[in-house]
């Protein structure tokens, strides 16, 4: 390359001695067009996580804010002999139909708009349905565990102790 460079040079100024003599690699071209894709797949993994933290945040916040309005509520219901698991489907029935909505709407709407962004690459792949089904699943999973410690927890309570003030 050394070599190469300096003949090439002199090559051209003998035959377009008004020209500047100008190059570049091919594989440096393809890395510049690319960095762009890289820098916006970095920022896209940045944001997808804070998405992802402040969902958490969220999601325990709800099920947090639910207990504390419903709290008297399932102490009665334990009164009257609930169990865990229908204090559990009383809190959680109605956020989980939302998020249901959610998913329903979401997946094929993320789906076109992948879809078109990887349309604009010359190397076509195609996304399998785990990529969609996956998050789903596990935004699903969090928000059932949340649900779930939270439930717990305000049943580990006597419900003498929350309607003391009543």
């Amino acid at each position: 390359m050394a070599q190469t460079l300096p003949k090439l040079e002199a090559s051209f100024q003998a035959n377009f001695p008004t020209s500047p003599f100008e190059y570049y690699f091919l594989d440096e071209h393809f890395d510049k067009q690319y960095k762009s894709e890289q820098q916006f797949v970095q920022l896209f993994s940045l944001a997808a996580l804070v998405a992802i933290i402040i969902a958490v945040m969220g999601i325990i916040g709800v099920t947090t804010q639910l207990i504390i309005q419903r709290n008297k509520e399932v102490s009665i219901r334990k009164i009257l002999g609930a169990s865990y698991k229908e204090v559990f489907y009383l809190i959680s029935k109605e956020y989980l139909t939302w998020l249901g909505v959610c998913f329903v709407v979401g997946i094929p709407l993320s789906y076109i708009l992948f879809s078109g962004w990887l349309e604009n690459f010359l190397t076509k792949i195609t996304l399998g349905w785990w990529f969609y089904i996956l998050p789903a699943l596990a935004v699903t999973v969090i928000f059932i565990s949340a649900t779930l410690f939270q439930t717990i927890k305000v049943s580990l309570v006597n419900p003498a102790e929350t309607l003391k003030s009543e």
